[in-house]
């Protein structure tokens, strides 16, 4: 096949109608976009110890016991707002994971739309909508999408609340009560931000701050009652729990939820000091931190330029506390703040995404210009062409490597282990998805012109492709269970069909270690309270209990003393089974 019929392949495939629904219907195309990447999963499921099983058994304990105000041993050091949503979805849907994680995919989908909106409004459509298709294969903002925690929540109704600030502003002046209404709904998330997620929403209030402050002239906020009635009733539900809780427990919730802000603003959670966010951020924002730094600059120049000069048309100086003032003092904050993780940087992720649009934006301008120019044997291509080969030979190394991976070529994987094979899965994925970046760069350098305005089609195709093998990616790692079965030695052991006949019918009791657990057995008790259906009693001693009862031997547990005064497990009990140094037994 010579040049010419592979470029009229390319020319039928790629003029095809369906590929103008992104312009035609950039909202349905965002939902079609995300949603697979939010449900595609592996046939097993099993929950990360910290922190999904902390909320799933919080909601599961809620139901079983009918306490929807201290479930179990709750201690507050955390607000219930999460716990009370994931136990309304397990009361509709059952308990499960996919139910524990429903909310954050909800409100995933929900936070992509909004940057899209987000975007629209800071700086028009198309770059909104870029910032939408880039966030969704962010690997940070996509995991956690799937995870039964109130990060993703929060993240949205933090969106919410600043799509509701700029909503008012596009009011016309001789409307003020419509704009009350979006000040009303801004409260609402910040108020009900902190039932979800208590504190953690006063560092976004503060990076607010200055967007109140200097645009008080122009947008009225700080003097609009609404925003303050909308923060009230979000904060209403937390108010109640709160003031119920005093009333049968005194101060204790007010020492627990006061206590764990001292202790979090004092802690350096796993050593991570000062600098941790500086590689953490960009290493769970591959590749795009490359795209918003270099948005960065772009937006910074474009603020400098002229006003018809500008690339970024409908950027104006009233935006920069939103755009690029609220991420940068949050991202301060989290500095400071000494408690330093890899999710507390999920709230800047959609501010990043509109970054690297930029980026993708101009670049894709500019290939469309280059395009255009006469004599296309020696139109200048150089940064293009750097870029479209660079990723074509990443491609082809992501391909080797995946391939080898699978096939065992590389003597990596001569047992067939599932998780080296699942990655070279994911690497197969995103090598052939970038592959559509030189393969429509060179499509577009082409001579002929069969298509209508091909330069402006080939340079979305151009802008797409750097996000075809992220998302293959990400739907992979879903599909291969390397997100979302976190566990999958636990929950292979507790699906065995003996095992599940006993787990259905018994009480399981435990038996204690004489020494406190390690951190990965606290792990594995954290998601036995979830799986197991009916938890018994803890003991100190397996002589505490009755024959014929079944319990879970902790690791380090002590074993009853022999006629001659030596442990002899197999004289007290029968091991059914054993996961993790912990034992599921019954005694004789």
């Amino acid at each position: 096949m010579n040049n010419a019929s592979l470029e009229q392949i390319l020319d039928k495939f790629l003029s095809h109608p369906l590929l103008t629904w992104p312009q035609r219907y950039p909202t349905l195309f965002l939902v079609f976009w995300v949603v697979p990447l939010l449900l595609v999963q592996s046939t097993q499921q099993s929950f990360m110890a910290h922190d999904e099983g902390i909320y799933a058994s919080q909601a599961k304990k809620i139901l079983d016991s009918g306490d929807w105000i201290r479930p179990g041993e709750f201690n507050y050091d955390r607000t219930i707002g999460i716990q009370w949503i994931i136990a309304l979805c397990f009361q509709i849907f059952g308990q499960s994971e996919g139910a524990a994680r429903l909310p954050s995919i909800i409100a995933a989908l929900f936070g992509v739309l909004l940057t899209y909106q987000i975007g629209t409004i800071v700086f028009k459509p198309s770059i909104g909508f870029t910032a939408a298709l880039i966030l969704a294969v962010t690997p940070l903002w996509a995991q956690y999408s799937r995870l039964a925690t109130q990060d993703m929540v929060l993240v949205s109704l933090e969106l919410l609340s600043i799509w509701a600030l700029l909503q008012g502003e596009q009011i016309p002046k001789e409307h003020p009560k419509q704009g009350s209404y979006w000040a009303g709904i801004a409260g609402f998330g910040l108020g009900f931000g902190f039932f979800i997620k208590g504190f953690m929403v006063v560092p976004v209030v503060i990076a607010l701050l200055p967007y109140f402050i200097a645009g008080q002239r122009r947008h009225r906020y700080l003097t609009t009652p609404t925003l303050y009635l909308g923060a009230g009733l979000g904060l209403l539900p937390m108010l109640l729990w709160l003031w119920l809780s005093v009333q049968r427990y005194g101060n204790l919730p007010l020492v627990g939820l006061f206590g764990k802000l001292f202790v979090l603003s004092q802690e350096t959670f796993n050593r991570n000091g000062p600098l941790f966010y500086l590689w953490n951020i960009p290493v769970n924002s591959l590749p795009w931190i490359f795209f918003s730094l270099v948005g960065l600059g772009l937006l910074v120049q474009d603020m400098g330029s002229r006003q018809d000069d500008r690339f970024l048309t409908r950027f104006q100086g009233k935006w920069f506390w939103i755009c690029l003032g609220y991420p940068g003092l949050l991202f301060i904050e989290l500095m400071i703040f000494k408690t330093r993780t890899r999710y507390y940087p999920l709230q800047l992720t959609p501010f990043l995404a509109l970054l690297a649009a930029i980026a993708l934006e101009a670049l894709r301008h500019r290939y469309q210009r280059l395009r255009s120019l006469p004599d296309p044997q020696h139109r200048p291509f150089p940064w293009l062409g750097v870029l479209s080969y660079g990723c074509a030979g990443l491609a082809v190394l992501l391909i080797v490597a995946g391939a080898g991976l699978n096939l065992s070529l590389l003597g990596l994987n001569p047992l067939g282990l599932d998780p080296v094979k699942f990655y070279g899965q994911v690497a197969l994925g995103l090598g052939v998805g970038w592959l559509l970046v030189p393969l429509s760069f060179w499509w577009g350098k082409s001579q002929s012109d069969r298509v209508a305005d091909r330069s402006l089609l080939a340079g979305r195709l151009w802008q797409r492709g750097w996000l075809v093998g992220p998302w293959l990616a990400i739907a992979l790692l879903g599909l291969t269970g390397l997100w979302g079965d976190y566990n999958p030695d636990l929950k292979a052991f507790l699906r065995q069909p003996e095992i599940i006949e006993i787990l259905d019918h018994y009480p399981i009791h435990q038996v204690k270690a004489e020494t406190p657990l390690q951190i990965n057995d606290r792990k594995t008790a954290l998601l036995l309270e979830f799986y197991v259906p009916e938890k018994g009693t803890v003991v100190d001693i397996i002589t505490a209990l009755t024959p014929l009862d079944y319990a879970w031997l902790q690791p380090g547990a002590p074993l009853p003393p022999s006629a001659n005064g030596q442990g002899s497990p197999a004289a007290s009990y029968q091991v059914l089974g054993s996961v993790r140094g912990w034992q599921l037994i019954q005694v004789q």
